[in-house]
Parts: C-alpha cells; sequence; structure tokens
C-alpha cells in the first residue's frame, strides 16, 4: 500500500544541533502552521475529533479529577470541547487569533483561552499538557525542557494526532495517480516521510532524561463521508492548502470522482497515535 499525501509530522532529528537545513525545515513547519486561520470555519466544520477509547484511555492512565490543564494549539477547540466534559481546570493556548475566535464561540465552562506560542508561554504548574495535532508545530528541541517547567512533579504530558490511514483505501492507488497528475509534490512531501518514524516524538521526550518511559497507544477507526466531505477534510490540511487556490481547484473535482466512483458514502480511514510521558517526580 502507498503512504498516505496528506499527514502533518516534522522531521527526526538525532541532537540538538541544528544544521542550516534543519532550522529551514522548522522555518517552514511555522510558516505551515499559520495557514489554518484562513480557514478556520472549515477546520472546524469538517476536521474529526479523536477516538472515544482514546479518551478513555487518557483518563484511566492518570487521576485527572478536577486537575489543572494547559492544551497546546487548541486550535477551533475541538478536543477541548471534549477535555470540558471532565470539570478540569483548562487553559487553551493558540498562537493564531483566528482559529481562537472559533473556540470562544463554543463557550466551554472552564477554559480560558489565550493567544501564545508554547515556546513562550509561562504560566502553570499544570496537571497535564495536552497536545492534539499540534505537536509537529512547536519547536522540537525547546519542547522537552519548556513541558518540564510547566507541569508539576508526576505531572503528564499527553500528545496525540489523527493520521489519515488513505493507503488503506480500496481505491488508493486511483488517487495515487490524480495526485501524481496534478499535485506531484505532495505525493513525496517531507510530510509523507515525516510519518513514517513517528517514534521520533516519544524518544525526543525520552532522551531528555526529564521524564519516565513513554508509552503509546494506537487506534483505528474511521468515518463515514460523501465526497464532497471526503475533498472538504483533505482541502484543510496544510500541504493541500499550500498547493494554492488554482491548483486545488483542479485537484479536488478529480479526487471527488474518484471517491464518488466508489459510492455515495465511504469510509476515511484513520490511525490516532497517542503518547503518554509523566515527568519524574
Amino acid at each position: 500500500m502507498m503512504s498516505s499525501p496528506l499527514p502533518e509530522f516534522l522531521p527526526r532529528q538525532t541532537n540538538t544541533t541544528r544544521a542550516p537545513g534543519d532550522m529551514h525545515i522548522l522555518n517552514q513547519t511555522m510558516e505551515r502552521a499559520t495557514l489554518f486561520g484562513s480557514i478556520a470555519d472549515e477546520y472546524d466544520r469538517h476536521r474529526p475529533t479523536y477516538p472515544q477509547e482514546m479518551w478513555d484511555d487518557l483518563f484511566s492512565f492518570a487521576d485527572l479529577t478536577r486537575a489543572t490543564v494547559l492544551e497546546v494549539g487548541c486550535g477551533t477547540g475541538l478536543a477541548t470541547a471534549e477535555l470540558a466534559q471532565h470539570e478540569l481546570d483548562i487553559t487553551a493556548i493558540d498562537a493564531d487569533p483566528r482559529m481562537l475566535e472559533v473556540a470562544r464561540r463554543r463557550q466551554l465552562p472552564g477554559v480560558r483561552f489565550s493567544e501564545s506560542k508554547f515556546e513562550t508561554y509561562q504560566g502553570g504548574p499544570f496537571d497535564l499538557i495536552f497536545a492534539g495535532s499540534s505537536w509537529h508545530w512547536v519547536d522540537p528541541d525547546r519542547a522537552p525542557a519548556h513541558v518540564a517547567s510547566l507541569l508539576v512533579p508526576g505531572g503528564l504530558l499527553a500528545v496525540a494526532w489523527n493520521v489519515p490511514a488513505l493507503g488503506d483505501l480500496p481505491f488508493a492507488e486511483d488517487l495515487h495517480d490524480v495526485y501524481e497528475k496534478l499535485a506531484p509534490d505532495i505525493v513525496e512531501s517531507p510530510s509523507v516521510m515525516w510519518h513514517k518514524d513517528q517514534s521520533q516524538h516519544q524518544s525526543r521526550i525520552a532522551d531528555s532524561g526529564l521524564f519516565e518511559e513513554p508509552i503509546s497507544h494506537t487506534y483505528q477507526w474511521s468515518i463515514s463521508v460523501s465526497p464532497d466531505g471526503y475533498t472538504a477534510i483533505i482541502s484543510t490540511h496544510s500541504d493541500h492548502l499550500l498547493l494554492g487556490e488554482e491548483r486545488l481547484a483542479q485537484l479536488l473535482p478529480q479526487i471527488r470522482d474518484v471517491v464518488a466512483a466508489h459510492g455515495e458514502v465511504v469510509d476515511f480511514p484513520y490511525r490516532t497515535i497517542m503518547y503518554l510521558a509523566r515527568l519524574k517526580a
């Protein structure tokens, strides 16, 4: 099976000394992170949240009764809404005011939204730091120490990603042909290669020496979407946004035609990966 052209992850780095190329990748990553604000409403409407099993595992792993929580890169509040159901004291930060504008409309109890990058945020201490589909936007070299400075001793870092498993689709090869023709630059984009070694995120935290050995969970699930729903989701991914409106206008109808040839409703497969790391007491 081919790999999905969609997931968005940081490349692995094995040391903390950045070469010029590493800085270029980091700068590109930061720029990509700002793309979503331009489509904040569409992002909120079409991006899925996380499987219930993931939330069950998180809350069974740690006693979070009335815990203080920092959510990193809360976006439009998709995961925040799930966290807010548990009577937590939540501070949710995001660097993009356009995403926060949508999040604040939810009027979630026990949640304070704040505009801030994670690397410069000062507050806490917190019992839990949670990042949903946002950890790949933070500076990977500064993150472990900053997490440690914000957590209480024994506090928990929980990082989760929804990864579209489009290689599992029965029409994956047909999709691949469309991308090869109209968007070859995202068929073999760095994001495809990055997600192949997701252990990088776990090892970066473990190698810091600040945390107990991280553990990981993987969940396979899917949502049912129409052909229009399928293209709506993929058009909120940064690889596709970087194509620009003109190229997207050429690509999306052909993607839709491939999906529509397989039914009025198809399963959109996901793998959710959650890493848990407890700060040493």
